[in-house]
């Protein structure tokens, strides 16, 4: 019991944790990595190097929509 409540309190804060970060990293024209790093280590308590190895990867995912969006957009 004491897992499932621990378990739903981290996706509660994972879900508004990705909104700040997308709502900041969206206003000032960023991926989100500089909000995001910070909040893997501190907050969730992710190891640095597996949190760097994360945000690298959230990153990637993050441009290559970009890219995709951009140029389907541009072509409209």
């Amino acid at each position: 019991m004491v897992n499932n409540i621990k378990s739903l309190k981290n996706k509660i804060y994972s879900f508004f944790a990705g909104g700040i970060i997308g709502t900041l990293g969206g206003l000032i024209g960023l991926g989100g990595a500089e909000f995001r790093l910070p909040i893997l280590i501190n907050f969730f308590k992710f190891p640095p190097l597996e949190a760097v190895i994360l945000n690298k990867i959230m990153s990637l995912v993050v441009v290559f929509f970009a890219f995709f969006f951009r140029l389907f957009f541009h072509l409209i």
